[in-house]
């Protein structure tokens, strides 16, 4: 009995340490720092990191690996609108072939877990022909604050946080 007190005190312990920042009663609290990781079924994986700036504005990075293999994702920084971040690719770096910039809405839900929402015609990053859906994550899936993951977008393509942390 006092054995499993202590395994249960323990494992307490750990999943405190993996807290995502508390939002309360839905009030946006600054600066927002985290990284997210959700590694799914059948190699379905989301990855997601952010960090406000100074200025109110919100760095960002998500990717999304489907089972088929394609991926789609992005990274920039997004303009606070009301209650939420918008992002919108600048032209130069559209795909010719695209009509529209990828655009993307970031929605912290009251208990501080990001929501990801592209624009229905968006054309983010993606393999396959892959277009980028909405990329949710449970609270569970907090991972620890940002450290360097999002310095450019190099070292956010680079960063491997989640390879021991699926989320699950």
């Amino acid at each position: 009995m006092r054995r499993a007190l202590a395994i249960t005190v323990a494992g307490l312990a750990l999943l405190g340490a993996a807290k995502p920042p508390s939002q309360g009663s839905g009030a946006h609290t600054s600066p927002y720092s985290a990284i997210y990781c959700l590694g799914g079924p059948n190699n379905d994986f989301r990855y997601f990191a952010a960090k406000e700036q100074p200025d109110g504005r919100l760095l960002f990075g998500v990717s999304h690996w489907y089972p088929s293999g394609a991926a789609t994702g992005t990274y920039g920084v997004a303009d606070r609108e009301g209650d939420h971040w918008k992002y919108a690719s600048p032209p130069d770096e559209w795909d010719p072939k695209d009509l529209y910039p990828c655009t993307v809405r970031i929605w912290l839900r009251r208990d501080g877990v990001p929501d990801v929402v592209p624009d229905k015609v968006a054309r983010c990053v993606g393999g396959y022909g892959q277009p980028m859906g909405r990329v949710t994550f449970p609270k569970r899936a907090y991972y620890r604050p940002v450290t360097h993951e999002l310095d450019d977008a190099e070292a956010f393509e680079a960063a491997d946080v989640c390879g021991d942390f699926t989320g699950r």
